[in-house]
């Protein structure tokens, strides 16, 4: 691994956001253009010396299906193409965790796509297609500005299974159920494809259920402390990349997330290939914020998180972070 004392990095992004929607159709279709950039240069250690430009490139688009045909329970469809380019920070770096949140092989792909139904009064959803699992899960507010992907969601998470959870740059298929227990409690649990993609091609998106891929599954418990759940449940459909930060409207509110996650298929043990181990992990995280002007929106943040996974057949057996914003 690099040595991070003898590394320099100089690095400036760019981020664009290009929405249009029709007034008269804003309420049935909602559509988004987001591209950022990410210029990065190693100047000194790692494995070499050099620059790369990175960019990412995602288009959305969500039609609120309840609106069209005027129906009282809320439903919806999903579209997410996502587009990267550019050279490889971890080239230069040699870095484990991937410095560089957009870092990824450059292609285009159909990142997400799926239907979502709410129930009771949007008390409990269902959503079924690919789904990326950090939209929703294991998801701190505050940590989202910084560009480092450990604060995205946590290195002993992302490291999990033979291609990565169903996170960026690639998601699989699977199953999403979500409830408010109470209107400070939510619960999460998802069912996915063990397997992300091909992990032979990283420019694929490939679609394979079978007993030996097995199946990803995920829980997490949301405490809200200071506000309550939103009165709708909806998988954010804004995109990666606008959720760092910069908009006035995003949630503030204080809790603590509680979550687990399991793989059904087994893996070899570290250093032993005829031993097989289960794959598993746990993690806790909260943010909290303190507002300090009567006149705006103005606030101080704070974020912290603590995870653990199975040592025996990941090399990360446990990770913390935390910040100010």
């Amino acid at each position: 691994m690099t040595d991070l004392k003898n590394l320099l990095l100089v690095f400036c992004s760019l981020t664009c956001h290009l929405g249009v929607a029709q007034e008269t159709s804003s309420d049935i279709l909602e559509w988004e253009i987001v591209y950022s950039a990410l210029p990065w240069a190693n100047l000194s250690g790692g494995l070499d010396q050099g620059f790369v430009y990175m960019d990412n490139a995602d288009v959305t688009a969500k039609l609120n299906v309840n609106e069209l045909f005027d129906w009282e329970q809320s439903m919806s469809i999903f579209f997410y193409g996502l587009g990267n380019h550019g050279g490889q920070a971890t080239d230069f770096m040699g870095d484990f965790q991937v410095a560089s949140n957009i870092q990824a092989a450059p292609s285009w792909r159909l990142f997400e796509v799926w239907i979502q139904e709410n129930f009771l009064n949007d008390r409990v959803s269902a959503l079924f297609g690919l789904y990326d699992l950090n939209s929703e899960f294991d998801v701190l507010r505050p940590g989202t500005i910084f560009i480092n992907s450990s604060f995205g969601i946590g290195a002993e998470y992302a490291q999990s299974g033979l291609n990565g959870p169903s996170i960026f740059p690639i998601s699989s298929l699977g199953l999403r159920l979500s409830s408010s227990i109470t209107d400070q409690w939510q619960v999460r649990l998802a069912i996915l494809d063990g397997v992300s993609g091909n992990p032979a091609n990283l420019k694929s998106n490939r679609i394979a259920l079978s007993k030996e891929d097995g199946a990803l599954i995920a829980m997490e418990h949301s405490i809200y402390l200071s506000s309550a759940v939103p009165d709708r449940i909806n998988r954010n459909y804004t995109t990666r990349r606008k959720k760092v930060g910069r908009d006035r409207d995003i949630p503030t509110n204080d809790k603590i997330n509680l979550g687990g996650w399991m793989y059904t298929a087994e893996f070899p043990e570290i250093g032993d290939n005829s031993f097989y181990q289960p794959n598993w992990g746990a993690y806790i995280g909260a943010q909290k914020y303190w507002f300090y002007s009567s006149y705006d929106d103005r606030y101080l943040s704070m974020f912290v998180r603590y995870g653990v996974a199975n040592d025996r057949i990941n090399r990360i057996g446990s990770a913390i972070s935390g910040g100010i914003v």
